[in-house]
């Protein structure tokens, strides 16, 4: 995934820049990558080369060239599956199947009210 923040490479100004965030679950830790700032497929491309597994991903546009790729298992992420159940409900504020369905998923980075709303 990719996380903005602020450049400041020249005096007086600042600009939105990405840095690249990668874990796995067979090394400990999390990996940083800086590429200029840069949000793009072809820094995708470098930094994931040759992978194969599964890829946990945000929907991001530029992940698309792994939906058919051989050996890579594309698997969505659930804190946007929540946020996508949100917005629907406040279009559709009856249609609470979905999250219903999947309550414990879209918990996810959400402290519990109580024990109960866990069930």
């Amino acid at each position: 995934d990719e996380t903005t923040h602020s450049i400041t490479d020249r005096p007086g100004s600042a600009r939105k820049g990405y840095t690249w965030v990668v874990r796995s679950v067979k090394f400990p830790g999390v990996f940083f990558h800086y590429d200029k700032g840069l949000r793009s497929q072809e820094v995708i491309l470098k930094l994931l080369k040759d992978y194969k597994g599964a890829l946990q991903t945000d929907g991001y546009a530029a992940y698309s060239i792994y939906e058919e790729k051989q050996g890579v298992l594309p698997l969505g992420c659930m804190a946007h599956v929540r946020r996508k159940f949100e917005n629907a409900l406040s279009y559709y504020p009856r249609s609470t199947e979905g999250p219903r369905l999947h309550s414990p998923a879209l918990h996810v980075g959400r402290k519990p009210q109580d024990k109960r709303s866990q069930l």
